[in-house]
């Protein structure tokens, strides 16, 4: 079963953090922004600590909760 959901389906919450899947098979945890754009999502670039943003998401999941101590 997946949990996948389409963006042409629906967005998420506005600045929620969730798993987003693009075109090109690249899966990340990214933020949604919806006054950057209607289908924007910005992935944190540790290395940059930089937004970029994530081109073409197709799809975006919620992100688990976090484990127990």
């Amino acid at each position: 079963m997946s949990n996948w959901i389409s963006v042409n389906d629906r967005l998420p919450e506005p600045e929620d953090k969730v798993l987003v899947f693009g075109t090109g098979g690249r899966q990340v945890t990214a933020i949604f922004h919806p006054s950057f754009g209607k289908k924007c999502f910005y992935a944190y670039d540790l290395f940059t600590e930089q937004l970029s943003r994530v081109e073409e998401p197709t799809h975006w999941m919620p992100l688990p909760s976090p484990p127990n101590k």
